[in-house]
């Protein structure tokens, strides 16, 4: 089993558009600039990371946002992050990520002042989500689709959305018995399995989407949504209360460390984890990795790979 096998069962996509009035979507759309970005999701609001490369900064009105939004330089790019407290957006981005149980979040941007949202996801769900966007576009002026059908496959779609804005891989692995999971259910998920993040929180709410080498038995009682039974598809949504992998997640979110992909590979009592982040925040990433190795010792975090895509 590898990280791939979640992405083969995603068989398609969906990239959601909604025109914004934030300063970012201005911008973009006056200066005809596209920016990366990232969001986590919070209780009622989205906070949006973004990037601007070093060299627009030569243009003034650029210069004007960053100033306005007080932006953080890493390498050769700005690091932005604001909220956004949009009920109709907060409400639709929601629906895509939570509603949606095999939704994995893949890449946003803002282009021509509108936000782009790109998710995989598996066919079983294209009923609900079809007729949940009907209705949608019925009751939101600002939405729409750019593109529904075919999953290109996760490595397209990074090169895709990716082209501007430098990537680095980062694997590592830990120690991790099964009686040492803090959310049981995740026992139930046998020897071997694979998972991924579906989308980032503003908290210690892990949202996941799961490959088991063999079928769970009774998925429901534990907590577990049935995606696919015959391809041992599962999501599960926990928290991560004091555990290690909280520590991670909580240090990674105070820093912005923005996560492109997010994947786990569980086999003989170790998680690997592999990670695309932008190259910039490569140190940051090291340095959360360090803290949370020096607060859990026990679990021999070892440091894998670390490869520019």
């Amino acid at each position: 089993m590898d990280s791939h096998d979640i992405d083969r069962l995603l068989d398609c996509r969906i990239v959601f558009k909604y025109q914004g009035n934030q300063a970012v979507s201005q911008f973009s759309k006056k200066l005809n600039l596209t920016f990366q970005a990232a969001l986590h999701l919070g209780d009622s609001e989205l906070e949006l990371s973004y990037f601007v490369p070093e060299q627009l900064v030569e243009n003034r009105d650029v210069s004007i946002l960053l100033a306005q939004t007080y932006a953080k330089k890493q390498g050769d790019l700005f690091f932005v992050s604001n909220d956004i407290t949009i009920p109709k957006l907060f409400e639709t981005v929601n629906f895509l990520l939570q509603d949606t149980k095999s939704g994995i979040l893949d890449n946003v941007h803002v282009e021509n002042g509108m936000f782009y949202l790109s998710m995989r996801f598996n066919g079983t769900e294209l009923g609900h989500i079809s007729s949940a966007l009907l209705e949608a576009t019925k009751r939101f002026e600002n939405m729409g689709v750019a593109y529904l059908g075919p999953n290109p496959g996760l490595d397209s779609i990074l090169r895709e959305s990716f082209s501007s804005t430098k990537l680095t891989n980062v694997s590592w692995e830990y120690d991790m018995p099964k009686n040492a999971f803090v959310s049981t259910p995740i026992n139930d998920l046998g020897d071997e399995w694979v998972a991924e993040v579906r989308y980032m929180t503003k908290n210690d709410v892990v949202p996941q989407l799961f490959k088991t080498k063999e079928k769970i038995e009774n998925p429901e009682k534990s907590g577990f949504n049935v995606i696919s039974e015959k391809d041992h598809l599962y999501e599960l949504t926990f928290s991560n209360r004091g555990s290690m992998i909280r520590e991670y997640h909580l240090r990674s979110y105070e820093r912005k460390i923005v996560r492109f992909t997010r994947h786990l590979h569980y086999r003989d009592h170790k998680i690997m984890v592999e990670t695309a982040i932008p190259t910039v925040q490569t140190r940051e990433l090291l340095q959360v990795l360090s803290m949370t190795n020096e607060k859990y010792p026990m679990f021999n975090l070892k440091l894998l790979a670390i490869e520019d895509l």
